[in-house]
C-alpha cells in the first residue's frame, strides 16, 4: 500500500486520497491503522523487523465467533474473519477510520 500511496501522491494532493491501513506489516503508515494483539503473521514478523503497535485487543480463538464469512482463523490475521467480523471491537472502528477519510 505504501508504494502506491506514494505514487498516487505523484498525481494528486494528499488531500485527494487517503489511507487506512489494516493490518500494516509496515511501521510506515500514512493513516491510521487497525492491528489485533493476537494477529499471528504479524506478531512473527516482530520477531525479525519493526511492525506498528497493536490497537486492539480481541479473544481467542476458541471464544471467537465466525467472520463476516462465516469462518473461523486461527492465526488472527484474515480480512474477514477478524477485521471485518462485527463480533470483534475491529470491524466498527476500521469502519469509523473509512468514514473519517471519506469525510475529508
Amino acid at each position: 500500500m505504501n508504494t502506491a500511496y506514494k505514487r498516487t501522491l505523484r498525481k494528486v494532493s494528499a488531500n485527494s486520497v487517503k489511507v487506512v491501513h489494516v493490518a500494516p506489516a509496515s511501521p510506515m503508515r500514512f493513516g491510521p491503522h487497525a492491528l489485533a494483539n493476537l494477529d499471528f503473521v504479524i506478531n512473527a514478523l516482530r520477531l525479525v523487523g519493526t511492525v506498528p503497535s497493536d490497537t486492539y485487543t480481541i479473544v481467542g480463538f476458541l471464544s471467537r465467533l465466525v467472520g463476516a464469512n462465516e469462518k473461523k482463523d486461527y492465526l488472527g490475521h484474515r480480512f474477514l474473519e477478524i477485521y471485518l467480523n462485527k463480533t470483534l471491537t475491529t470491524s466498527a472502528r476500521i469502519k469509523s477510520h473509512i468514514t473519517e477519510a471519506l469525510d475529508t
